[in-house]
């Protein structure tokens, strides 16, 4: 067993029970087999990340994962993956409501603080920024200083 692959075969035979190439990787220090009642091959197969899988073995038929049953309560998930749906869960709350998302909030608040430092094209110009403002109005153009255009030389005798 290897964490992406598996082979068992019964001693003395040279075809395996059970080969191939697993349907997603597994935690190999955590999964174990066994036989029982001398009959019986019992696979443990610890999954690396918590999925549901198509098939055990690749190239196997698969079911339909869509009709899988795989509700969970937030707190059966481990606590770093009950903090990033807890964080999806609130984005999606704030964009329901039409609020900026945290992402979005962040720019605004970069924007509002920048509009009045010294040298903002924007200082005075918009009172505060707002999700719906987040980029500058069309109408912005940068001041550039022009560069001086340079007569073009004028001939010399060797030129003709």
């Amino acid at each position: 067993m290897t964490n992406t692959s598996i082979c068992a075969k019964i001693k003395g035979q040279e075809e395996p029970l059970l080969e191939g190439e697993l349907f997603d990787k597994i935690k190999l220090e955590d999964s174990l087999w066994s036989v029982e009642d001398e009959n019986y091959l019992i696979l443990y197969l610890y999954k690396a990340r918590e999925v549901i899988w198509g098939t055990v073995l690749k190239g196997d038929r698969e079911i339909d994962t869509k009709t899988v049953d795989n509700a969970k309560r937030l707190d059966e998930f481990d606590i770093e993956t009950q903090g990033h749906l807890q964080k999806v869960l609130y984005e999606q709350n704030l964009k329901m409501r039409g609020l900026p998302t945290t992402e979005e909030q962040k720019k605004i608040d970069l924007m509002n603080k920048l509009k009045n430092m010294p040298g903002s094209p924007f200082y005075g110009s918009i009172s505060s920024w707002s999700k719906s403002v987040i980029e500058p109005p069309k109408e912005f153009k940068p001041s550039v200083p022009e560069k001086k255009k340079e007569a073009p030389p004028k001939p010399e005798m060797d030129d003709f």
